[in-house]
């Protein structure tokens, strides 16, 4: 049952790498032969999905059957322990102490019998003097059953292994980290910026961390309208797809393609600044950024600005403080990428202060949003 189990479960895991495209082979403690349930062929979604659920439920039959079988095992261990061994052993010392008494009276009869036989030998067998000891007889009766029996088992005990009567323990099946990133995702677009950040412990959200660095890696400060074109989209929602599943092991270097274009990478971080569910520049402080931005004196503006950026929640002020950072790079790239300071605001005002501005019909002049982005990338 375990065995069948242990294939099943096997089964079921390659129907869930199968069906997400994971290629790696799941790390399991046996192989077995097994009937093939995976051809060659390619096989459609559905395919895939009806697959996936036919190996899980025949992995749960095969789970309840082990664990059922389990516990018939573990009834008759403890029915053998609990009654059955004690039983045998019982008998066992009952036969051992008949054979003992009958043992000690016939020898004590034949010691008898024996002096009666030998008195021509009776000084040798029996002697006259106490000084010369006792006689067989005495030696005979001298006989302890129980001193004699328990020192055999001290001896016995001493030398024989140990049963031990313990419960054998449930063995889960352990999918490989593939299979379990898959089942359970670390989601990182449309999460809450505080949630995901406590979640992973980090103090700038993993996505930001790893496009920035990549970016500035391979040369993309110097990518023309950095932030302004548009990536592929397949390119992109691949790039969503590897960070939903686990933000840790994502490795930007190593994705070949993927990053080919830079614009890939800035496409997928701008998306997610836009799905967050609340932006940035929160909704809760949206109008006191904007009436800051309005304000026409640079340095009350710029005050006035710093004001409300050291009121921003503690996630939302780190994320922004590492973003300038970035954005502080781009712009001492500008006379190659063409990406001034007004640039970055038209770019990123939306995409930081949420949908509000295109729902107002306002632009971003009216707004003074890129004054806004001026005072950040510069006095941050």
């Amino acid at each position: 049952a375990k065995l069948k189990y242990e294939t099943h479960s096997e089964d079921w895991e390659r129907a869930i790498l199968q069906k997400n495209n994971v290629d790696t082979i799941p790390n399991t403690k046996s192989r077995t032969l097994t009937k093939v349930i995976f051809s060659k062929q390619p096989k459609t979604p559905t395919q895939l999905i009806k697959l996936e659920e036919d190996a899980r439920n025949k992995a749960v039959i095969a789970d309840d059957s082990y664990k059922y079988n389990l516990s018939i095992v573990n009834k008759t261990r403890h029915e053998y322990y609990d009654i059955q061994l004690p039983r045998i052993v019982t008998a066992l010392k009952e036969i051992s102490d008949e054979c003992d008494v009958g043992i000690q009276y016939h020898l004590a009869r034949y010691a008898y019998l024996y002096e009666n036989t030998m008195v021509s030998d009776a000084l040798v067998i029996s002697p006259v003097n106490p000084e010369d000891g006792p006689s067989l007889r005495k030696y005979v009766e001298q006989i302890n059953n129980e001193d004699d029996y328990t020192t055999f088992m001290q001896s016995y005990t001493s030398k024989a292994k140990k049963n031990k009567n313990f419960d054998i323990q449930y063995d889960p099946y352990l999918m490989s980290e593939q299979a379990v990133n898959i089942m359970r995702p670390k989601n990182t677009f449309g999460v809450d910026l505080a949630e995901q950040m406590q979640r992973d412990a980090v103090e700038v959200p993993l996505i930001l961390l790893k496009c920035a660095e990549t970016i500035e890696q391979i040369g993309g400060l110097e990518g023309q309208g950095l932030y302004r074109v548009s990536g592929i989209q397949s390119h992109i929602q691949k790039l969503r797809n590897l960070f939903d599943k686990n933000p840790e092991a994502v490795n930007l270097l190593a994705e070949g393609d993927l990053i080919a274009d830079v614009n890939n990478i800035t496409s997928v971080l701008k998306l997610w600044f836009r799905e967050l569910p609340d932006p940035l520049f929160t909704r809760a402080m949206y109008h006191e950024f904007i009436n800051a931005a309005k304000i026409p004196d640079d340095r009350k503006r710029v005050l006035e600005l710093h004001d409300r950026v050291n009121h921003l929640p503690d996630p939302n002020y780190s994320t922004l403080k590492y973003l300038m950072g970035h954005l502080h790079k781009v712009v001492s790239h500008q006379d190659v990428n063409k990406m001034t300071v007004q640039n970055l605001g038209i770019v990123f005002g939306p995409t930081l202060m949420g949908s509000s501005l295109s729902s107002q019909g306002l632009n971003m002049q009216q707004l003074g949003l890129n004054n806004m982005d001026n005072a950040g990338l510069n006095d941050m």
